[in-house]
């Protein structure tokens, strides 16, 4: 996860200028442990701090349970037309 974060964090920073939404897909994570998703928990609040808006994109139902318990600044986003209406284009 610490890798992970790394990268995300980076990309916010470098790509999106820190001000762009950096959109996370999700589709592949198939399980997370507590640890990881105080990890995830961990990069949204980091981005909520500096107003950036993170998405995080197709995030499987035990996931968002899971991250729910953490009370984080999520957001959620499942389909494209939802994706497009939340980052504005």
């Amino acid at each position: 996860m610490e890798y992970t974060s790394y990268v995300v964090m980076k990309t916010g920073n470098n790509w999106a200028k820190s001000r762009l939404p950096v959109v996370v897909d999700c589709n592949h994570i198939q399980f997370a442990d507590f640890t990881a998703a105080q990890g995830i928990r961990d990069v949204c609040n980091a981005f909520a701090k500096r107003d950036q808006m993170i998405i995080l994109w197709k995030v499987k139902p035990s996931l968002v349970e899971l991250l729910d318990g953490l009370r984080g600044d999520f957001n959620f986003c499942y389909t494209e037309d939802e994706l497009e209406l939340r980052i504005g284009t």
